[in-house]
């Protein structure tokens, strides 16, 4: 299998653990996948050499439309989106969403995935020259912010009620001002903070009733047959945006 790959994993020495390529042979009692397709996988280590052995259940068929490379990011960073906004909390027509580093590839697939569902997006990005990248992607409002002081205006933006969903990864100079972003039972999905974890939280200081978890795509893939299942739905938004997820 030939790999074209995305993302780093230092777990097998050589880098990555998603990818795309193409099956070049089957090991015994393989059913699903055939010799000579196209596919894509997430969470095989060391996905950027030319060759790679891989689990069946990991490895999803690439629709025709959809090349190599786009099928290659899409597992992680469109499951990572797919998970938060269809099973971590469902959007539901009209639900308000904050999204954090809406700019960025998590962040403009999520807004996507939002917008299809009949959601409204306030988008926080970090600088004017990211505002046009949240804005393509469908984010009815954008942020700049850089010292985490969005809550008041992401509260104003929804006429004084707060946010139904709050996704955010930005670590712990965000983390209170997310909270604050929040209406009454809102949910706050925590995932990947790359810039560091909140400090040590005291639960009978939440406020509103809200509801607050940490985020893992893999949990999404783990018990739905593989990556197979959500892909599905993440391979045919990445074929035709206008096609929903769920």
């Amino acid at each position: 299998m030939t790999a074209a790959a995305v993302r780093s994993s230092i777990s097998s020495g050589i880098a990555t653990s998603a990818g795309a390529g193409r099956v070049l042979a089957l090991g015994a009692g393989v059913d699903g996948v055939e010799v000579g397709q196209r596919v894509a996988w997430v969470y095989v280590p060391g996905s950027y050499a030319d060759r790679i052995l891989a689990p069946a259940p990991a490895l999803v068929a690439i629709p025709d439309e959809i090349d190599d490379r786009t099928a290659a990011a899409v597992m992680m960073q469109g499951l990572t989106a797919s998970h938060f906004a269809t099973d971590f909390y469902p959007v539901q027509p009209g639900d308000v969403a904050l999204v954090h580093a809406a700019a960025g590839g998590v962040g403009q697939i999520l807004t996507q995935i939002i917008k299809l569902r009949g959601g409204h997006v306030i988008a926080r990005v970090s600088s004017a020259d990211k505002v046009a990248a949240a804005r393509e992607a469908g984010a009815d409002h954008v942020i700049i912010d850089t010292e985490g002081q969005f809550a008041e205006e992401a509260v104003r933006l929804t006429g004084g009620d707060g946010v139904h969903v709050v996704y955010d990864g930005s670590g712990p100079k965000t983390f209170q001002a997310s909270l604050a972003s929040l209406r009454r039972s809102g949910t706050f999905c925590w995932y990947g903070p790359v810039l560091g974890g909140p400090e040590p939280l005291d639960i009978m200081s939440l406020p509103k009733s809200i509801k607050i978890g940490y985020a893992t795509f893999s949990d999404h893939i783990s018990h739905r047959c593989g990556a197979r299942a959500p892909s599905a739905g993440t391979a045919r938004f990445s074929a035709d945006p206008s096609r929903s997820t769920s």
